[in-house]
């Protein structure tokens, strides 16, 4: 991640590698670096198009789903609810 924020303001990569950690903690039950990772992939939903923001939405909160403790879950649900609406996309918000 660090490497591609060098490379410039395309941020698709960036996104995805960012997604792919993300889960990678979800599996590994590390939540609250789930939460921190979730919350930098939040931040360049506005710079994606909104089928990739769905897509990835949709692949932490299944992956997210795994986790024992609801307190963790809440969080992620959390983050999610709230960036959605700080972006004003209604679609995401009503799906999710």
């Amino acid at each position: 991640v660090a490497l591609e924020t060098a490379r410039g303001t395309e941020v698709v990569w960036r996104f995805k590698a960012l997604q792919n950690m993300v889960v990678l903690c979800a599996r590994i039950a590390r939540f609250d670096d789930m939460a921190s990772k979730y919350r930098e992939l939040l931040s360049y939903m506005d710079q994606v198009t909104r089928n990739d923001a769905s897509e990835a939405i949709n692949t932490v909160l299944d992956s997210a789903s795994s986790a024992s403790d609801l307190s963790k879950l809440e969080t992620i649900y959390e983050l999610t609810l709230d960036a959605l609406k700080a972006t004003a996309n209604q679609r995401l918000w009503f799906s999710t």
